[in-house]
């Protein structure tokens, strides 16, 4: 059987690690951002690789690799993809795909929801280039479109975001009030034995005597 002192220090070390340690919200929102940032970075590098690649090559001088760092003569472009030009963009795009599925297969394991704007974007990006292929707009028609596009992907994932950290803000108060609860429940619980430990504690009396008066004390 543990002795008072020592049920004590169990006790308050109980109560400090429910009030002290990440909740589970916490721990969630935590692996969400560094799975996102990481998957971020690696889409990025393996598509500026594949931009950056010979096969691109003809595509380059009509569109930059970022949308919004597109030019006015380039969103201005009345030309239409030349059989070479459309020949580099079936050769780059399967590869393009293959950075998407990567950057899917990761942030799909935290933010299922997330991953769907991407799929979302991805679809009418492609539906775009398919009139670009088959010459039903231009390439700056196919620039001004996709940055309209980029710009209603960003605030989707800005508003899911926002969602998401509305839930966990909420998962995480309700963790800590349950904390909170079961910590005063420990808290109560030492008090209460400390309390049993006094009554059930042995008196000991100390009298001593000085001609007829004696002098007694209880400890």
């Amino acid at each position: 059987m543990r002795r008072p002192r020592a049920l004590k220090l169990v006790i308050l070390a109980t109560v400090l690690g429910l009030v002290g340690c990440a909740t589970a919200a916490q721990r969630q929102a935590q692996q969400m951002r560094e799975t996102s940032a990481a998957a971020g970075v690696e889409l990025k590098n393996c598509s500026e690789a594949v931009w950056n690649s010979p096969e691109s090559a003809p595509i380059r001088p009509h569109i930059p690799f970022d949308l919004k760092d597109a030019t006015l003569d380039e969103m201005m472009d009345s030309s239409k993809p030349t059989p070479e030009e459309i020949a580099a963009i079936k050769a780059v795009h399967p590869q393009l795909v293959a950075c998407r599925n990567t950057f899917l297969d990761k942030v799909n394991t935290t933010t299922s929801t997330i991953a769907a704007v991407f799929v979302e974007n991805w679809n009418a990006r492609d539906s775009l280039l398919i009139q670009l292929l088959q010459h039903e707009i231009t390439w700056g028609k196919y620039i001004t479109d996709g940055r309209t596009l980029a710009t209603e992907e960003k605030k989707k994932i800005l508003a899911e975001a926002q969602r998401i950290d509305a839930n966990l803000q909420h998962s995480h108060e309700a963790d800590m009030a349950q904390r909170q609860v079961a910590a005063k429940a420990m808290t109560d619980y030492l008090q209460t034995q400390e309390m049993i430990n006094a009554i059930n504690r042995p008196v000991t009396t100390n009298c001593t005597g000085f001609g007829n008066s004696v002098n007694c004390v209880s400890r």
